[in-house]
């Protein structure tokens, strides 16, 4: 068991290291996370809106955050507006300033 798990050890031992050199790498890759995590959270949603119980991207929010620090915030900011355009409800509701 030792001998399958020390890899991944070693591995998460270095992640930080990587997150340092790639801040920008990160924050493009979050933000896509964020966006698949998203998209996967509005197929959850009840059909006649857009309400969810379960909304996996703020997960990946929090980890992204844990993990990278407060910098990959821009990441986090682009996914979820990308995800709220995505997913915004489609109507043929004008507005009238008369």
């Amino acid at each position: 068991m030792q001998g399958f798990v020390m890899p991944f050890i070693r591995a998460a031992r270095r992640l930080p290291q990587w997150i340092g050199r790639q801040r920008g790498a990160s924050t493009i890759v979050l933000a896509c996370v964020y966006i698949l995590a998203g998209k996967l959270g509005a197929m959850l949603a009840i059909p006649p809106g857009n309400a969810t119980a379960i909304w996996p991207a703020a997960g990946v929010a929090l980890a992204g955050m844990l993990l990278c620090g407060y910098r990959v915030w821009p990441g986090i900011f682009v996914g979820a507006c990308t995800v709220e355009l995505w997913t915004a409800p489609q109507s043929d509701f004008t507005y009238s300033f008369d």
